[in-house]
């Protein structure tokens, strides 16, 4: 009898423990599982585990591990453990066969989607496990009511016709009515557009036809950049607001209708026409033809090729004009004077020829023109020397002192065939009174050569007035 009432007992507590947990008047720490996956469900399925498994397991070893068609377990699969006692426990885990693992344990018997810790039960070998659809369907209906997130994308098998407006409907209604009810864009009104290609950007195409609407097109900015990396890529500045030279192709030719100013130096290798007024403050070298119909202005002294020119409509050089006619290295009078009652030889004036000047054949020619003021009748005696106060006497005219007596010496002198000799021919006048001298000199004329015009008294004059050189030309005669 005793025995009988224990039993009695026992199962009453059962009863009460399993309806406390159903109505929650038995709570524990409950647990959100991971994710909403519906688990699978096997048709009538019964087994019992090889083992025996505590509260805290998270894995067990079925007995049987197929269905009623031989098809092993597999996937995430939900079962009943000690269904009926005070045991029973719902579990879910993913199935292999005989080998059940990542076990959630506890679930919770409303929710299917939980983890009560109350719940969770040791259990012996032998205890009997079903493959239940207790969460399979509380998890559905939950996602259902919108209590719980679905798992994975749901699909139709074909795309569907929707009419009502509270029809889900899929990917492919939206993408057909997100453009057909769209607004096609404008400069105004925000709207619908097309991305442009590069050809399209290329070509400055402005729309383009998409189910027979024309939509307006945009350049994408992958095709924009401030270096030309690719082609057909829209230039833009660079941080300093300068566009990179690389999208200019200097192959070409270029037309410049307007002004051009270059301060830094500059090339020119191809053809070249400037039809605009120029200004070239900076080094600049034309290596190929060019054409200047403006203006041109250098403010620095071009530098010409060193070959001569062949057509009389061609720059020339300072060489070539050297070398061709005569360059006269005094353009105003040489002057000088001296008191006529000194008697020593004196320099009145002096004139340096440049070293290299004169070429081995080239020339030079000397007038000059002397005046006596002295009363006194001594003579004043006038000379032109070559290479200074010691030099090559030239010519020497005598001029007498009867007052305001005048004389003139002219001078050809040339380089013979060497810059180290010359030849020459002095010739005086007088008052109608003439006088001729020929000579030759060995003057170095790479160096500097001095010019000197000399003058002296015989005799110290009593008048004490002042003689005069009152003019000298020099010109230099180039051969050619």
């Amino acid at each position: 009898m005793e025995l009988l009432f224990k039993k009695i007992a026992i199962t009453i507590l059962s009863a009460v423990v399993f309806l406390g947990s159903a109505v929650g008047l038995i709570e524990g720490p409950q647990e959100d599982i991971a994710g909403a996956t519906i688990p699978k469900v096997v048709a009538k399925f019964e087994t019992s585990l090889s083992s025996g498994i505590t509260s805290s397991d998270t894995s067990m070893t079925l007995v049987k591990g197929t269905d009623a068609a031989g098809n092993a377990l597999s996937g995430y699969t939900c079962f009943v453990i000690d269904e009926g006692t005070s045991s029973e426990e719902f579990v879910c885990g993913t199935a292999s066969s005989t080998s059940i693992t990542s076990l959630l344990r506890g679930i919770d018997p409303v929710d299917g989607d939980l983890e009560v810790s109350g719940l969770k039960m040791s259990h012996r070998r032998g205890a009997s496990v079903k493959i239940t659809d207790h969460p399979s369907l509380s998890i559905a209906l939950r996602v259902l009511n919108g209590d719980e997130t679905i798992p994975n994308v749901i699909k139709y098998n074909a795309p569907k016709t929707f009419t009502a407006s509270s029809s889900l409907v899929d990917k492919n209604y939206v993408d057909n009515i997100a453009i057909a009810g769209g607004v096609v864009a404008t400069e105004s009104v925000p709207g619908i557009s097309i991305l442009s290609t590069q050809s399209q950007i290329s070509l400055g195409t402005a729309t383009t036809t998409y189910s027979g609407t024309d939509y307006s097109l945009i350049p994408q900015n992958r095709y924009f950049n401030a270096t030309s990396t690719a082609t057909t890529t829209v230039p833009v500045t660079k941080t300093g607001g300068k566009l990179s030279q690389g999208f200019l192709d200097l192959t070409e030719s270029f037309s410049f209708s307007g002004g051009l100013t270059s301060s830094a130096t500059t090339t020119l290798t191809s053809t070249t026409t400037i039809s605009g007024n120029t200004t070239l403050s900076a080094t600049t070298t034309i290596s190929g033809n060019a054409t200047f119909n403006g203006s041109t202005t250098f403010n620095n002294i071009p530098t010409l090729p060193s070959s001569n020119p062949t057509s009389d409509n061609q720059a020339v050089r300072k060489a070539y004009v050297d070398t061709s006619v005569g360059q006269v290295f005094s353009t105003g009078a040489i002057t000088g004077s001296m008191n006529s009652q000194i008697s020593t030889e004196t320099v009145m004036a002096t004139s340096t020829i440049p070293g290299g000047t004169l070429g081995a054949n080239d020339a030079i020619t000397i007038r000059a023109s002397f005046k006596n003021n002295d009363g006194d009748p001594n003579a004043w005696v006038v000379k032109v020397r070559w290479g200074g106060i010691s030099g090559t006497q030239l010519c020497s005219l005598s001029i007498a002192g009867s007052g305001n007596d005048t004389g003139f010496c002219d001078i050809f002198m040339r380089n013979n065939n060497s810059t180290s000799s010359q030849v020459f021919l002095g010739s005086t006048n007088n008052e109608g009174n003439s006088s001729s001298l020929f000579g030759t000199a060995s003057i170095n004329t790479a160096n500097d050569v001095n010019i000197v015009f000399t003058g002296s008294t015989a005799t110290a004059g009593s008048q004490g007035t002042t003689n005069t050189l009152q003019a000298a030309f020099i010109e230099i005669i180039k051969s050619r």
